[in-house]
């Protein structure tokens, strides 16, 4: 996926990517008929990268939560480069109406914030 298909499925599942972060790559993954699953991956400074700006931009979507890697369904992100951080916050939305379910993950280093977001497709 390029950053225009990125930014088109953005759109459709409503989630707003806060200033600060810049797109790295997404992939796109058809099982079956319909919306392909999709994930894709958005990095800024460390600085950037604060559960407030992330959920301010996206009051529709439940809270940030604390989670481990051991919890997080990590194959997800594996080829966007998910590496298990100490500081890694998750929100998930279910499924509403014609809406798939989406997962976002937030992970922090010294150096970086990344963000990955995971449309399950349908």
């Amino acid at each position: 996926m390029n950053e225009e298909e990125v930014s088109r499925g953005l759109q459709d599942i409503a989630f707003d990517v806060p200033s600060g972060f810049e797109f790295v790559q997404a992939f796109t993954h058809t099982e079956f008929v319909g919306q392909p699953a999709w994930r894709a991956r958005f990095d800024a400074p460390s600085e950037a990268g604060h559960e407030t700006a992330l959920s301010a931009a996206n009051p529709s979507y439940p809270p940030l939560q604390p989670v481990t890697c051991s919890a997080t369904p990590t194959s997800n992100w594996t080829a966007l480069g998910l590496t298990c951080e100490p500081e890694m916050l998750s929100t998930s939305r279910p499924t509403q109406g014609t809406a798939d379910p989406v997962t976002v993950l937030l992970t922090r280093n010294t150096r970086q914030s990344s963000l990955f977001v995971y449309s399950q497709g349908h």
